[in-house]
């Protein structure tokens, strides 16, 4: 069973702003994805909706529901089928997901806000994050989303960008998220954690937990949604 509480951590009002600002534009940012490729208002609302329905189900999961469970692989469960799920839903109707005119800047720039996962360090430097899990996660983050924000910047004043960089970002990034959510879950206080047994780890917690839970995965779908946009210009 996992015995830390909400109570016994005190994260930064820096990652309370940080994370509350982005969870606010994620919606935003979904919508407009979709109404810039053409997709009309109610399927941008779709998606956007979609996206805050799963928020606000990832909050009260976080704040309150996990800690309802004497299940010590409940939450790990919940934070791999948050990573997984969506994805498999883009791949399984992607004629709804990946419109022709999906907009390649949206799906370089969404991975720009992977700046969020070097809060992983600055807890860890505050105790609140176990040392594997904050080097990798944290510094995979930060790469990705240094990698992204050139590329964004290339195709935005030209308009081009060549295959080959968005194919390595998304693969990049895409192996960072696996290396992450590994040490993540190994690193919680369940029967199978094998980092951060000396060390607090409450990267499961509000706000910081709401990274693996919910603004993860949306990197991950669009992830997917890169790919699948590439094989439609091929």
């Amino acid at each position: 069973m996992n015995t830390l509480s909400p109570d016994m951590v005190e994260f930064s009002l820096i990652s309370y702003i940080a994370i509350l600002t982005i969870l606010a534009i994620g919606p935003v940012y979904g919508f407009a994805t979709y109404y810039f490729a053409g997709e009309g208002w109610r399927k941008s609302l779709i998606f956007a909706s979609a996206i805050s329905v799963w928020g606000v189900a990832m909050i009260a999961f976080v704040l309150h529901w996990q800690f309802t469970f004497t299940n010590p692989y409940v939450a790990p469960a919940v934070m791999l089928a948050s990573l997984i799920v969506p994805s498999l839903l883009v791949l399984w109707n992607q004629d709804f997901f990946v419109p022709q005119k999906l907009g390649v800047n949206w799906l370089i720039g969404v991975q720009a806000f992977r700046y969020v996962g070097g809060l992983y360090l600055f807890e860890y430097f505050r105790g609140f994050v176990g040392p594997e899990f904050a080097y990798f996660a944290g510094t995979g983050d930060v790469l990705t989303a240094v990698i992204a924000s050139i590329l964004l910047l290339v195709y935005l004043r030209s308009k081009k960008l060549p295959k080959w960089s968005l194919y390595f970002l998304t693969i990049f990034g895409f192996i960072d998220f696996v290396l992450a959510y590994f040490i993540g879950i190994l690193s919680l206080q369940t029967p199978i954690q094998i980092f951060a047994t000396d060390a607090v780890h409450a990267a499961h917690m509000f706000p910081i937990g709401m990274i693996p839970f919910l603004l993860a995965p949306i990197a991950m779908l669009f992830h997917c949604l890169m790919i699948l946009k590439l094989r439609k210009l091929d």
